[in-house]
């Protein structure tokens, strides 16, 4: 009898434990997002230019190519634009959508990894591996479809896993079809989930179909539903940004060598992995190795035990790679955040098999390299520190509260432009439009403009990007240079990046 009530009092202190961690981390994670979604911080080159593709075109024409070398989902651009309609030109608009679902995503993927991680502790780990993810935190409060990505991927996972929507009945086969045309057209990346579903749907019913080939017809069905929708999508829209020379040249160091055949691409191989398991579990070396290590065993025994989960897991994982090896798919960081989750959970499955076979003292020292992984996640620091990237908001108030004179002339980095174009031109607040009255030069520092002519003008405003001293420096002498100045010119940094040349 006093067994049986301490060992029942051990079970209620776990089981206490467990709970608060859970509450604790999802509030943790929907603290730390909200902190970075409130901070509104000011958009950038990408971000910029959807938030202009958004505004300067109607529903419809989402549904084609974007202008200024953007590519987004379109019914993730539609969603987005009905925020802005009704919210107007400002950045909470445009990203309360992804915000919304990175914290429906907490709780989605909660659910999915205590229904497949047995144990509590692995469980623990990965869900606090999830909520503080930084790319996931980043793209929270970012109007780009990244964060999305990864919460449909948990989406359709957590759908896939619920009692009976596995038979092959009239009401599922719907359910799917809808869902499925939803999801090709609201995230590129879902075509990789969708296949893992539906070699899940036929593995999960090989025995009913073995018996009657009839019970095949609805799956296949299914697939052409998909299909059909994915090669509209494909020949309407993806297959101009795929076959874009430009955007195939930047990505070409992330499509992934198919066998490693010499050092480079061996290399090539290794780096890519190494980008994309940073953004997993984080960049220390401790976190890199725990990682690699775990998913390849979880991986391993989702394939040995035949688990059908694994299915689910490793089929878009190992078709994203195909597609990379065949210079369709990138493996930039970005892009692969719709796995990131995924990840998480097969590395949380090689914890548990672990927590199975192990014996006390075991288990603590797994326990301990956990928090030593977990406790050297840069995000939670967000918490009192600013997530900046470009911040030109401060940099146009600057600018605007000391030029004076309207002869005097505002340069812009090709990276700024899209920027100052939504802030001078579109922006719900009248903050900077009086800047478009200046005359204002775009583009880089590799000819003479015609703006710029000798003598020059009293003050030059050079917004740029973040420069160190010695770019700075660098900068300034090919500007020289290029005009063949003999004055001096003094300059001085505000901000992150803008620079004054003013004549002695």
């Amino acid at each position: 009898m006093i067994f049986k009530k301490t060992y029942s009092f051990f079970q209620e202190k776990k089981s206490l434990f467990f709970k608060g961690s859970i509450l604790f981390i999802f509030l943790l994670g929907l603290i730390v997002r909200s902190k970075v979604f409130f901070e509104n911080r000011s958009a950038f080159i990408d971000e910029a230019n959807i938030f202009r593709n958004i505004i300067e075109k109607s529903f419809l024409e989402l549904f084609a190519p974007l202008d200024y070398a953007q590519y987004a989902p379109p019914l993730w651009l539609s969603i987005i634009k009905i925020f802005n309609t009704f919210l107007g030109n400002h950045e909470y608009a445009f990203r309360l959508f992804p915000f919304i679902c990175s914290i429906f995503s907490l709780y989605f993927f909660y659910q999915i990894s205590k229904k497949i991680i047995a144990h509590k502790i692995p469980v623990i780990f990965t869900f606090f591996l999830f909520a503080t993810s930084t790319p996931l935190i980043r793209y929270a409060s970012e109007a780009k479809q990244y964060g999305t990505d990864a919460f449909l991927s948990i989406v359709l996972i957590y759908f896939i896993l619920q009692k009976n929507r596995t038979d092959l009945n009239f009401k599922n086969i719907l359910f799917w079809s809808l869902l499925g045309s939803f999801s090709i057209w609201f995230s590129m990346s879902s075509v990789f989930i969708l296949s893992g579903i539906g070699i899940y749907l036929l593995l999960k019913n090989r025995h009913l179909i073995q018996k009657n080939k009839q019970y095949f017809i609805p799956l296949f069905i299914l697939g052409i539903i998909w299909m059909f929708n994915f090669s509209i999508y494909y020949f309407s829209i993806l297959s101009t940004d795929i076959t874009d020379h430009n955007l195939q040249n930047y990505h070409q160091n992330y499509f992934l060598p198919f066998i490693p055949t010499n050092s480079d691409t061996l290399f090539q191989w290794f780096n890519i992995h190494k980008e994309i398991m940073k953004d997993i579990i984080g960049s220390t070396t401790l976190a890199l190795l725990f990682g690699s290590v775990f998913f390849i065993i979880g991986s391993f025994l989702f394939i040995k035990k035949k688990n059908l989960i694994g299915v689910l897991f490793i089929t878009p994982i190992a078709l994203c790679w195909l597609a990379s090896s065949l210079g369709k798919y990138s493996l930039i960081p970005r892009l692969t955040i719709f796995y990131l989750p995924i990840s998480l959970l097969i590395i949380g499955w090689g914890i548990n098999y672990f927590w199975d076979i192990l014996n006390t003292r075991f288990k603590l020292l797994i326990s301990i390299l956990l928090l030593l992984v977990a406790s050297h996640q840069w995000s939670y620091r967000l918490l009192w520190k600013s997530l900046k990237i470009e911040e030109i908001k401060p940099v146009l108030s600057h600018i605007q509260n000391h030029i004076q004179e309207k002869t005097d002339i505002i340069y812009l980095d090709y990276r700024h432009v899209p920027a100052f174009i939504f802030y001078t031109q579109y922006y719900k607040y009248p903050t900077y439009k009086t800047l478009q009255n200046y005359p204002i030069v775009w583009g880089e520092w590799n000819t003479q403009h015609p703006q710029l002519s000798i003598p020059l003008p009293q003050n030059i405003w050079l917004i740029q990007p973040h420069f160190t001293n010695e770019e700075r420096l660098l900068f300034l002498e090919h500007f020289y240079e290029l005009y063949q100045l003999k004055n001096t010119f003094s300059y001085y940094k505000i901000s992150l990046d803008v620079l004054e040349l003013k004549e002695h």
